[in-house]
């Protein structure tokens, strides 16, 4: 959706971003970013991708941040290998 290079520390780690991809798309052809997109906007909706978009330009201490959605994610894996 958006190349990752490109991301802030706010969305950098974002799992709302992550999505597989072939390697010919992500690779040869640079993500296509527009089609990802329109695509996500198929899937999730306008305002799934909207609010994607518009945290782009949050800004937030890069430690701080990770700090807390390291915590966020390893509760988040607890849960799936507690099932």
């Amino acid at each position: 959706m958006i190349a990752k290079g490109a991301l802030g520390a706010y969305l950098k780690y974002d799992l709302r971003v992550l999505r597989p991809q072939c390697m010919r798309c992500n690779i040869h052809h640079g993500g296509m970013g527009a089609e990802f997109i329109e695509r996500m906007r198929n899937e999730e909706g306008d305002e799934y991708v909207d609010s994607i978009l518009s945290d782009r330009k949050k800004l937030v201490k890069a430690v701080d941040h990770y700090e807390k959605i390291v915590k966020e994610y390893e509760s988040i894996r607890e849960e799936m290998y507690s099932v």
